[in-house]
């Protein structure tokens, strides 16, 4: 995510690629280990995705 190598001393999480309440599984495949700010970062970025969509000007 960070560019950065992912043993840098950094506290490392583990980040489902298809969340698990949309179907993903737990399977190595869907797995991605991720620096916990890194992480933190790919949550918020849905969070502010899901928000411009609801924030579009509706046709009326």
């Amino acid at each position: 995510m960070c560019g950065d190598h992912l043993f840098n001393g950094e506290l490392i999480e583990t980040h489902h690629i298809v969340p698990v309440a949309k179907g993903g599984s737990d399977d190595p495949e869907n797995l991605m280990h991720l620096h916990k700010v890194c992480h933190k970062q790919v949550h918020s970025k849905t969070q502010v995705k899901r928000l411009e969509v609801r924030l579009e000007p509706c046709d009326r």
